[in-house]
């Protein structure tokens, strides 16, 4: 499996907020702001390239292999959701929703 993938590069991002939020030096603080625009600069062009390789796999179908950036959804592990349905619409037209068994 591809070591980078679409949600490494989320997780980076997500990391280096939390260093921008957590920093209270305005030195460091200046280092962690110059850090976040290489970041943010070097992560939009991994998204373009993400872009093409997704118009391409769009245009010639599953025949052209693609670099792993993005999980295919047989591949990707989603939580347990529990079965729902809408049971009724009440007097403000707020649709209630119970949990079905099994």
């Amino acid at each position: 499996m591809p070591k980078n993938r679409i949600d490494d590069l989320r997780n980076h991002l997500f990391e280096q907020l939390e260093r921008l939020k957590d920093e209270n030096d305005p030195e460091k603080l200046a280092v962690e702001l110059a850090r976040a625009k290489a970041i943010s600069d070097v992560s939009k062009v991994i998204i373009e390239t993400a872009k093409v390789e997704l118009d391409l796999v769009r245009t010639v179908g599953d025949c052209v292999p693609g670099s792993g950036f993005f999980i295919h959804p047989d591949e990707r592990e989603l939580p347990e959701r529990p079965r729902t349905a809408i049971t009724r619409e009440d007097a403000f037209s707020q649709r209630r929703v119970r949990q079905i068994a099994g």
